[in-house]
């Protein structure tokens, strides 16, 4: 169906294309959403492997996409290079797409700097201002990073201040628009295809999808398996793996050798995650999240969740106590896993509950979000 009589072009600035993660996922859906809303969709980025990201996905993705000839030192120190890369190659965007509107996914605000300069509409979806990466990062950082990172808060408010609508991933991180930038935004959450999971008939799974990395305390997962005592569930974990986490990922491999129920899955497809969603029971999350996909992923296949994180993302994507338990900590998952093992009328009830909350994250409802906005913003101008 189309929402518009004129075919609107949008050019859609995202960095890195190359990741076979939610946030590639996300700008990509966005363009294919668009397109199907009748847009005209180009995309300005520094990297891209669109035919990997095509098998990965499971999607076409038919799209003009411009991107630097030389990319500046690397993508080592993105935040430092960041505005000098991207600047090309989205000046090539405008000069040769001619768009109507400029949509900046996720990444950095001042990728926006040329289109503010040739007055060209402009939304910034923000999943984090990056001036409170510091503050709301999990990850580590070095010095250099940090007083790059604090800079931007003046160079931020330059920019928050000249472009047109500012979109927030959650309302965790309207909150955090508000507190950095005291600027209004307006929430869009991140969208699934609801259609392509299903509640089928279930394995005695525990599934854990998280990175490779010493924040999300994988050993303490483990331990709380092991903690169980039941011999009939198994454990999976899958992650993307990247250089950067080889190091843990081998802690991790070596500390379940012997449990032999216990498996890693590594670089799954969109169709094989789907298959494993599809078999698993029970979802657990040990960290919080600014916002949460895969929760969503994981409700739509009938999976009751149970992640860290009460007054972040989980709390916006779960029902607490009805699709699943919002809990303050890791230890507070030996608890509610035990109560959902033993009490399957309780799983049943919980079950069915998050596949009827997942719908509200369907993508025709981004989709149709996002056609409101940019037709509010061309109208007005």
């Amino acid at each position: 169906m189309l929402f518009m009589a004129k075919k609107i072009r949008v050019g859609i600035l995202a960095y890195d294309l190359t990741e076979a993660r939610g946030g590639t996922k996300l700008a990509l859906t966005l363009g294919n959403q668009l397109k199907k809303a009748g847009c005209e969709v180009a995309y300005s980025c520094v990297y891209e492997k669109i035919k990997e990201m095509e098998k990965f996905f499971g999607e076409k993705y038919d799209f003009s996409i411009y991107k630097p000839k030389r990319v500046f030192i690397g993508n080592k120190i993105v935040h430092y290079t960041a505005l000098y890369n991207h600047r090309k190659p989205t000046l090539d965007l405008i000069k040769e797409f001619k768009p109507d509107i400029i949509i900046e996914i996720g990444g950095i605000i001042t990728s926006l700097f040329p289109a503010i300069q040739k007055k060209i509409p402009t939304i910034h979806y923000c999943v984090v201002p990056v001036s409170s990466y510091v503050d709301y990062n999990k990850y580590k950082i070095n010095i250099l990073q940090k007083i790059q990172l604090r800079f931007f808060k003046n160079v931020e408010r330059f920019f928050v201040k000249r472009i047109n609508v500012l979109a927030a991933m959650s309302g965790f991180t309207q909150k955090i628009i508000k507190d950095i930038w005291n600027a209004e935004s307006e929430i869009i959450y991140p969208p699934i295809k609801v259609k392509d999971f299903k509640a089928t008939k279930k394995k005695n799974i525990i599934l854990c999808i998280a990175r490779y990395d010493p924040v999300y305390k994988l050993e303490e997962v483990i331990e709380i398996y092991r903690k169980l005592k039941r011999k009939e569930y198994e454990l999976h974990f899958t992650s993307q793996l990247s250089e950067k986490d080889i190091h843990y990922y081998s802690k991790i491999k070596s500390m379940i050798k012997k449990d032999e129920k216990v498996f890693l899955h590594n670089d799954l497809s969109s169709n094989e995650l789907v298959k494993l969603y599809q078999k698993s029971k029970i979802f657990i999350y040990p960290s919080w999240s600014p916002y949460g996909l895969i929760f969503v992923e994981a409700q739509a296949s009938g999976i009751p969740v149970i992640a860290v994180g009460k007054g972040s993302g989980a709390s916006e994507i779960l029902l607490d106590k009805k699709s699943g338990y919002i809990v303050d900590n890791i230890s507070e998952i030996y608890e509610k896993l035990s109560i959902l093992i033993k009490n399957k009328k309780l799983w049943n009830e919980m079950s069915k509950q998050a596949v009827k909350n997942a719908a509200r994250f369907d993508v025709s409802v981004f989709r149709n979000k996002f056609i409101k906005i940019i037709k509010e913003i061309l109208r007005k101008i």
